[in-house]
């Protein structure tokens, strides 16, 4: 589907390549940088982070209110530390490194841990 020249006007009959009149979806321009994202030549503008976080998008910062994004530490001795911290938009924050397994701590006492029911 994404292939078919139709969409911009241009229909196949067999091997040759007609304008028609039906109208047009996208424009040419459109459809070339289709085909160059599903031929793999356009590099996306974004780049998949290695240190993932389950609750990312969903923490804030309670002083600022800026998101909480994680970022990984090695030691010296070679182990690897996830830590949690304020992304720091306004600049003004000073909130400081937290490991992500404190939160995660934090998080099954407040919520998962309660024995009160609903």
């Amino acid at each position: 589907m994404i292939h078919n020249t139709f969409y911009y006007g241009v229909m196949r009959t067999i091997d040759v390549y007609r304008a028609h009149t039906c109208g047009n979806l996208i424009t040419k321009e459109l459809f070339d940088k289709i085909q160059e994202v599903a031929s793999g030549k356009c590099k996306p503008s974004f780049t998949k982070r290695a240190d993932t976080f389950i609750f990312s998008g969903l923490l804030r910062c309670a002083i600022c209110g800026c998101a909480i994004t994680p970022e990984r530490h090695t030691k010296n001795n070679g182990k690897t530390y996830t830590y949690l911290r304020c992304f720091h938009y306004d600049h003004n924050c000073k909130q400081l490194l937290l490991n992500k397994n404190v939160v995660l701590q934090q998080i099954k006492e407040k919520i998962f841990d309660k024995k009160e029911r609903f």
